[in-house]
């Protein structure tokens, strides 16, 4: 698994964001990703206490990964 850690903690209540690898959405799943096209959202895992998007496998260095939430 790999995780990244985004710029801010997503507000209770936003457990459900969206996510993009190179443009195609990602499938947020409860637990255990799988692959590269599945994420978890940890709400305040990330260093800080940010929140933090976990893949089953790595992105490659060349992905570009969008997270969306509306507060």
């Amino acid at each position: 698994a790999t995780t990244f850690d985004l710029a801010e903690t997503i507000p209770a209540g936003f457990e459900a964001v969206l996510v993009f690898r190179n443009g195609v959405n990602a499938q947020q799943v409860g637990s255990s990703p799988s692959g590269v096209d599945q994420f978890i959202l940890n709400r305040t895992a990330g260093a800080g206490g940010v929140s933090q998007l976990q893949f089953g496998t790595a992105p490659s260095s060349d992905d570009t990964i969008v997270c969306y939430f509306i507060a």
